[in-house]
């Protein structure tokens, strides 16, 4: 008669379910199964509390969620120069030849313009390629001026607001004014 070897002394049983265990260990952690909750998906500053939700952060500001693209962290160390952005109509000027480049922050500034019942009108820095929309004097016209250019800076030229810089930085000079006009 034949003597049967229990399962746990057979070697080759083992060999394969340890296989089996190592191989369905990586399928289910390229599928991020175990995915740990990253603790940089939430921070606190100055007592409002913000979310990292795919490429924003959200809070909340009279329980209505507010998105940023950079947390406040990221854009403490920026100075915003003193100008009046609650009037109640507000010029938002870029060049026509620019708008591929900042087409998204000049739709981001109208948006947080917009948040605070200010009257966004956009408008165009020269007249070189400007569709019908008005164009802006920046010695007459109280204005945001939303530049394209490699240098990053952001100053007062007259009664405009010049936010100069590639798309990215724009952002961040954005989300600074948003903190700052939400008081955060």
């Amino acid at each position: 008669m034949i003597k049967q070897v229990p399962w746990y002394k057979n070697k080759k049983f083992l060999v394969s379910l340890m296989g089996i265990f190592i191989i369905g260990l990586m399928v289910l952690s390229s599928l991020n199964i175990f995915k740990e909750e990253n603790s940089n998906k939430k921070i606190e500053y100055k007592n409002h509390i913000f979310y990292k939700q795919e490429n924003q952060w959200i809070t909340y500001i009279n329980d209505k969620p507010v998105s940023f693209f950079n947390n406040p962290y990221d854009v403490e160390n920026i100075t915003i120069p003193e100008f009046n952005f609650m009037l109640s109509k507000l010029y938002i000027a870029y060049d026509p030849a620019d708008i591929e480049n900042m087409g998204f922050a000049v739709n981001r500034l109208m948006a947080v313009l917009a948040y605070f019942s200010v009257r966004p009108v956009l408008s165009c820095y020269n007249e070189t390629d400007c569709p019908d929309i008005p164009i802006i004097d920046c010695s007459k016209d109280e204005s945001i001026y939303v530049k394209y250019s490699n240098d990053t800076k952001i100053y007062i030229n007259d009664k405009c607001l010049v936010l100069e810089g590639a798309a990215d930085s724009q952002l961040k000079y954005l989300d600074k004014i948003f903190y700052n006009l939400l008081e955060v």
